[in-house]
């Protein structure tokens, strides 16, 4: 099946919180401790590790789900990112 690499990459990080949230017997609109959200992103971040993503596609990625991501530039930096070993033409999403 295809998809979008960053629909993907959303729908990674929205699993991922999912199970913290539900190992902490939280509703889904309910905020992670520090110390869990810490542990949330430090799962995150070796999940994409294999990117090599630099500093700033990294925080893109930590913003995505939030309303602190930034629309259309953190998507260009999160599918540069994404497709740096594959290839991909260049498009524009959000």
């Amino acid at each position: 099946m295809n998809s979008v690499p960053l629909h993907l990459l959303k729908t990674l990080k929205a699993i991922l919180l999912g199970y913290y949230k539900r190992r902490e017997g939280l509703g889904m609109t309910s905020s992670l401790s520090s110390q869990t959200e810490a542990e949330f992103l430090d799962l995150f971040g070796k999940a994409l590790a294999p990117w090599e993503f630099t500093p700033e596609a990294l925080f893109a990625a930590q913003r995505l789900n939030t309303a602190l991501y930034k629309g259309p530039a953190d998507g260009e930096l999160l599918h540069l990112a994404l497709s740096l070993n594959f290839g991909d033409e260049r498009t524009f999403v959000c």
